[in-house]
């Protein structure tokens, strides 16, 4: 429903004449602008403490996952 205000308050107020759709298109995109600027909060997704000694690797590394159920990987050393 926002989406075809906007593009309507685009074309009919921005572009063209219409005062009420400017007025729209104003109110619309503010909506629109502070729902995006609103959803940028950090999510914590982990969260632990780490004893002394203990460290934490972040990857975006894939597994190595084993071809068939039950199967384990045994990595050469």
């Amino acid at each position: 429903m926002f989406g075809y205000l906007r593009r309507r308050a685009v074309s009919e107020g921005f572009l063209g004449d219409s005062r009420l759709w400017l007025v729209i298109g104003v109110v619309t995109w503010s909506v629109h602008l502070l729902r995006r600027f609103a959803g940028k909060e950090p999510r914590v997704v982990y969260k632990t403490e780490l004893e002394p000694g203990q460290s934490l690797v972040i990857s975006d590394l894939a597994p190595i996952e084993a071809k068939g159920p039950g199967k384990s990987v045994r990595l050469e050393t």
